[in-house]
């Protein structure tokens, strides 16, 4: 057993990079992994593959665009509702917006 084993981590912007890595190695470490991502494809995708990886059957994606401020009230409404304590928040979102 770890330290992380049975707490519940959010980490945005997880579908690749750094934030995948580290979705990958906190579901590693047995702890429910949320993930969040801007295009379903890649977010199912990342979703399966941490999954099959690790064999932490723990693993959730949730998808939000955070340049809308509606879909992150709902993201927040969706996530708090389903997941009563998250013990990790790790914000890896990045926006860009070239306005």
């Amino acid at each position: 057993a770890t330290a992380l084993e049975g707490k519940t981590a959010f980490v945005t912007g997880s579908t690749d990079g750094i934030g995948k890595h580290t979705a990958r190695r906190l579901a590693a470490e047995g702890c429910t992994v949320l993930l969040h991502g801007r295009s379903k494809q890649r977010l199912e995708k990342a979703v399966d593959e941490i999954k099959r990886a690790t064999k932490n059957p723990n693993v959730r994606g949730y998808l939000a665009d955070f340049e809308s401020l509606e879909e992150i009230r709902k993201l927040g409404q969706t996530v708090g509702s389903e997941n009563p304590c998250i013990d990790i928040l790790i914000n890896n979102a990045g926006v860009f917006n070239p306005k």
